[in-house]
């Protein structure tokens, strides 16, 4: 049984590597009970004229049909993420961190779920961070 549908989100623009990357997150959430929703092969078969703004359109409608949102390392540096780390606050959408670390903070072993009712230090910092 799944344990939920989760949304993969990770810096892409600017990055070579992100297809290797987004692959290794979704089969280690395959392996982990989750059924995993990877933009990088979405948003492959998107249109050479598709702007960043209509990406993240796309993404907000994928993150609306999933219970959580993964965060692979780096996501701090990337507008992209950062978008959808408030959209997932601001809609109720569970976090899930990679490495369980965010901000340098130890989260809780390997993962950490945030959700909108969890209003701990390293929530706090995210949301600063997103202002």
């Amino acid at each position: 049984m799944s344990k939920g549908r989760i949304y993969i989100s990770g810096p892409i623009t600017g990055t070579t590597d992100y297809n290797r990357r987004f692959n290794l997150a979704e089969k280690m959430l395959k392996l982990a009970g989750y059924e995993p929703v990877n933009p990088a092969k979405i948003n492959g078969k998107m249109p050479d004229t598709t702007t960043h703004e209509q990406y993240m359109h796309v993404s907000y409608a994928l993150m609306d049909t999933c219970d959580a949102v993964y965060m692979t390392r780096g996501w701090e540096k990337s507008k992209g993420c950062k978008l959808v780390l408030k959209y997932a606050v601001e809609n109720g959408i569970s976090l899930t961190f990679e490495g369980g670390t965010c901000h340098g903070q130890q989260t809780h072993k390997s993962l950490r779920v945030f959700t909108k009712g969890k209003r701990g230090n390293i929530f706090k910092r995210l949301r600063m961070h997103l202002l």
